[in-house]
């Protein structure tokens, strides 16, 4: 998830995958919580099934 960046959130999620292998989705995040989180905030979330 992020606010304002996409280039920076996806060299993120990019080091990321090497580091870990595993394969993002991004989502951006409402106005409402980037309120809270303010510009530029990257997020990780993970869902196990």
């Amino acid at each position: 998830m992020y606010t304002g960046n996409p280039d920076m959130y996806r060299q993120f999620m990019a080091k990321l995958k090497a580091a870990t292998n595993l394969s993002p989705t991004s989502y951006p995040i409402t106005p409402v919580v980037g309120a809270h989180l303010g510009p530029n905030a990257v997020s990780i979330a993970f869902f196990e099934s």
